[in-house]
């Protein structure tokens, strides 16, 4: 997870795509921070579980469903083979791990500010083109599935990490979660 806040150096995609590479080796892609890849990697998500779909254009960002209850959820890229999108909670002193965001945080990212913020990514083309094909649908490096546990509250989906874009408006999807 790459966590924003008070001055903290943006890391570039290309580094940050490079660190989670070399993070899933070392840790056989088992888990780490608060928003972990699971360790289903290769699988699709289980039956019943939560799916949010997310389609991403130019100018907007779709969740289906655009609200859940809280608990485990799979977002579902449902996107080109090279798409990407961005989960992004709330982080920093004091708050739970996958903390939703509060009001003022969320017109922030709105506004194209991060600081206070967490986010994790999804790649559906992180591999090569037969990789990708059989990962649709699953989780992992390959896949487009990603599982995150979440908190009643509100989070955002971008097309885009907001640490990386900073000052730059974009579309962003909001996930409402019940108890």
């Amino acid at each position: 997870m790459l966590v924003v806040g008070g001055g903290e150096a943006a890391v570039s995609r290309g580094v940050r795509a490079s660190l989670l590479a070399a993070a899933c080796v070392a840790a056989s892609c088992g888990g780490f921070g608060p928003f972990a890849l699971d360790p289903g990697r290769g699988q699709p998500p289980p039956a019943g579980a939560q799916l949010v779909h997310v389609t991403i254009t130019a100018d907007a960002v779709s969740l289906q469903p655009d609200t859940v209850r809280a608990g485990d959820i799979y977002l579902v890229l449902d996107a080109a083979p090279n798409g990407h999108a961005e989960f992004i909670g709330a982080a920093g002193p004091g708050l739970p791990e996958n903390a939703p965001l509060d009001p003022a945080t969320l017109a922030r990212v709105r506004a194209g500010d991060a600081q206070g913020t967490g986010s994790s990514g999804i790649d559906s083309g992180g591999c090569d083109p037969a990789q990708n094909a059989a990962g649709r649908g699953k989780l992992g490096p390959c896949g487009n599935v990603l599982k995150f546990v979440v908190l009643p509250g509100v989070y955002a989906v971008a097309p885009g990490d907001p640490a990386l874009d900073a000052g730059a408006t974009q579309p962003i999807g909001i996930l409402t979660v019940t108890p």
